[in-house]
């Protein structure tokens, strides 16, 4: 082994936070009302020491309702939430 050397290094950190979405069913009906169906958003932070208020829409809020927003509390990853299904009396999918 040859003489130990010493330097600086920087490191960049790169990682990104992102939220992931999950919804838990695949489809809902209107019929199917209030609470049709959950979601919960993540987040893929390892610093979870702050709560985090995520801003949520609907790309069609005549057939799916979500809260305006919901907060991931302190020291946790994640929160679930209500999907609403709204019964708009128009036939769909036709």
């Amino acid at each position: 082994m040859g003489t130990p050397s010493f330097g600086n290094i920087t490191i960049l950190d790169n990682d990104v936070s992102t939220l992931t979405l999950t919804i838990a069913a695949a489809s809902i009906g209107e019929a199917d009302g209030l609470a049709a169906t959950s979601a919960t958003v993540s987040r893929n932070t390892e610093d979870l020491t702050s709560e985090l208020e995520v801003t949520l829409a609907s790309d069609d809020p005549d057939e799916a309702a979500v809260p305006v927003t919901v907060t991931i509390p302190a020291n946790q990853a994640a929160v679930s939430f209500d999907i609403n299904a709204v019964d708009d009396l128009l036939a769909d999918g036709t």
